[in-house]
């Protein structure tokens, strides 16, 4: 009795994804994101709202309270704000400036916030290409590139290959060729 054995072969077949699919499941995703940017915005609103309500809610002394902790909000931003600008300066004017400290002490560096109190770091490029420009960076090397490659182009030797002479001669004494 023999017995006959039956291979199944499975094909798997990768279709190309449909292009309308793809476009139709873009533009759901578009109409989602604008709907929670939408949803962002009323949710923003509302907070100011609230806060304006609360704020007339408050009584004197609550109100003073408030009033003074803003400003000391607004005193600590500006201190270490210019410490914080004064820093991304330095960073940014490393090696694009000899001395950066001796431009940064003729210079208001609160210049150099954003809204926020953040430095601004757009700006502080902006003006250190003003005054010292950014260097371009040389042209990059493979990693090979001259380690004992050979030469390259017309600097080379005018000898063809195999055309040294001490090495024929050597080859005629080994007996190689």
């Amino acid at each position: 009795m023999s017995e006959e054995t039956t291979e199944t072969t499975t094909e798997t077949t990768t279709e190309a994804p449909d292009v309308e699919a793809l476009k139709a499941d873009v533009e759901k995703w578009k109409a989602l994101s604008r709907k929670n940017e939408e949803k962002a915005k009323a949710n923003a609103k509302d907070v100011k709202a609230f806060e304006d309500w609360k704020a007339s809610q408050l009584s004197e002394t609550e109100r003073a309270i408030e009033e003074a902790k803003a400003a000391v909000r607004a005193e600590v931003a500006a201190e270490y704000g210019a410490k914080l600008a004064r820093t991304a300066f330095l960073s940014a004017a490393d090696g694009r400036l000899k001395d950066a400290k001796a431009v940064l002490s003729r210079i208001d560096v609160t210049q150099f916030l954003d809204a926020d109190g953040e430095p601004d770091t757009k700006a502080i490029g902006e003006f250190l290409d003003g005054i010292a420009p950014a260097q371009q960076e040389p042209e990059q090397q493979t990693p090979n590139e001259g380690l004992f490659q050979g030469a390259r182009g017309d600097q080379g030797s005018a000898l063809p290959l195999n055309g040294d002479p001490l090495l024929q001669k050597v080859m005629g004494i080994v007996g190689g060729r």
